[in-house]
């Protein structure tokens, strides 16, 4: 197990230069020349990083300049579309431009990147077309921001990999945010995680909030335990938290028992405000309603889809054979191949559930 699993350290960003040296040190990341590096900053809204919606530029650059120092790996910047921009866009009015002429580093659309299908059996996704630059990085590093989030209550570093989904329109997986965010942070687990929270966001995050100064960089190898000194520096239990509690109950880290480091007094932190409670729980329960019905709806599907198949299968045991337009002819010996597969999957499904109980 990695030695720093349950180590997060919070310290001044008051100079970040002296703050990125100091996370880059302390979690001894190093890459070599052959290095593929991953910077996923968070570029989901318009608003700058003083605005607390965004990640700083600086912060990213300091990391360039730090890698760079140790060799001459490959960098790439990721960011995906979102409903209201491009990717291109934000790298354009963001300042990440500028950071790609400067140090020669990539900017990837991860929308217009070339994809593969992965079957990958997840908490969510049975399969998904992950973006050809995620699949040769060799080294990844989440820089989030620290805000709040109206439907989840912070969105931090679990939630800035919900910008490696290389689909602009995202929001269909908002009720299932537990599951996605789980199998985002287990197919590509990261090499270090880091929280901008120099200007945060509080209120109706995570981009119609209000800018928060707090001047602190939070940083980690695991986002989970990570996340969770975020979310108790805003004022918010981790165990309330349901991307984190969900993560926590998968195994994928922890969120208490964490050794924090500080250079500064957490205490004198304000708490973030938020959207009142009601507001809160209605966004919660219209997420429980999605889900039910969504469940409905497959549990139909797959009913309907199993007695046709049964059908077929019980015609073809009883004649000997079958003709279908879609499969040919069956034989009986299909039919009982059939049966026996869709008795174990029934079974090996089973097993998997109760495994996340």
């Amino acid at each position: 197990m990695n030695p720093d699993f349950a180590k997060v350290l919070v310290t001044s960003g008051d100079d970040v230069s002296v703050a990125v040296q100091k996370i880059i040190l302390e979690f001894g990341i190093h890459v070599k020349d052959d290095d593929l590096v991953i910077i996923k900053p968070n570029l989901n809204d318009f608003r700058p990083h003083w605005e607390g919606s965004t990640t700083d530029p600086k912060i990213i650059e300091e990391i360039i300049v730090c890698l760079k120092k140790q060799s001459n790996p490959t960098i790439v910047i990721v960011e995906s579309d979102h409903a209201i921009a491009s990717a291109d866009e934000e790298f354009e009015r963001l300042g990440y431009t500028e950071l790609r002429d400067k140090y020669g580093v990539s900017l990837v659309n991860l929308t217009n990147d070339l994809k593969h299908t992965a079957i990958v059996n997840g908490f969510f996704f049975e399969e998904l077309d992950i973006p050809e630059t995620l699949l040769r990085a060799t080294k990844i590093i989440s820089v989030a921001k620290l805000k709040t989030h109206a439907q989840q209550k912070i969105t931090c570093n679990m939630k800035n990999f919900f910008g490696l989904l290389p689909m602009k329109y995202k929001a269909k997986h908002h009720e299932y945010m537990n599951e996605v965010l789980a199998d985002l942070n287990v197919l590509f687990k990261p090499d270090l995680c880091i929280i901008d929270g120099n200007y945060g966001m509080e209120g109706f995050g995570p981009s119609d909030g209000q800018t928060k100064k707090v001047g602190l960089l939070i940083a980690g190898t695991n986002a989970v335990s990570t996340d969770a000194v975020a979310a108790k520096i805003m004022g918010f239990n981790p165990k309330r938290v349901p991307t984190l509690r969900f993560a926590a109950k998968m195994g994928l880290g922890r969120i208490s028992d964490i050794e924090v480091i500080s250079d500064i007094n957490l205490k004198d932190v304000n708490k973030f405000d938020f959207i009142p409670m009601y507001a809160y729980w209605i966004y919660r329960f219209s997420f429980a309603l999605a889900r039910i019905n969504n469940n409905i709806s497959k549990s139909v599907s797959n009913l309907s889809k199993f007695i046709s198949q049964f059908s077929i299968g019980l015609i073809t045991l009883i004649q000997g054979f079958h003709v279908t337009g879609e499969m040919g002819v069956l034989l009986r010996k299909h039919a009982i191949m059939y049966g026996k597969g869709l008795i174990l999957r029934y079974f090996t499904v089973m097993r998997i559930h109760l495994m996340r109980l």
